[in-house]
């Protein structure tokens, strides 16, 4: 695996390893290298964590208004789907959600307040109120 040091047989490093371009030798120079992009990778996963959790908390503190049809005796026409919910979240924030993040089951056909979970990613949930008015 990458990173990985590892003493291996001569032939199959000259033969295979090397040759396809699968292995480097383990010199000083390039295990620098690996530390530093290690390092990097590192940094980069505790921006994104820290990005998702700014995201959380400013999904938690709002709720979110969807205004659909409804009929003479207030049944919803259609239901508030993922894309309805997307689109409400980017008017307010601006923050681009894909369908698949969103855990709405197979759409909200009622009028009222719901709790709507986002997945953020890295293991991160955000809890949103969904507020649906009639027009």
């Amino acid at each position: 695996k990458k990173g990985e040091i590892k003493d291996v047989a001569d032939g199959l490093a000259n033969n295979m390893l090397l040759k396809k371009g699968l292995a480097v030798f383990a010199s000083a120079e390039a295990q620098k290298k690996l530390q530093k992009e290690m390092q990097e990778k590192s940094a980069s996963q505790t921006k994104h964590l820290q990005k998702a959790v700014e995201t959380q908390k400013e999904l938690e503190r709002r709720t979110f208004t969807v205004k659909v049809k409804v009929g003479d005796k207030g049944q919803v026409f259609g239901g508030v789907h993922e894309k309805d919910i997307i689109q409400a979240i980017y008017q307010k924030t601006k923050l681009q959600l894909d369908k698949n993040q969103i855990d709405a089951h197979k759409g909200i056909k009622e009028l009222g307040i719901h709790n709507i979970n986002i997945k953020l990613g890295n293991g991160i949930n955000a809890k949103t109120k969904l507020n649906i008015e009639a027009l």
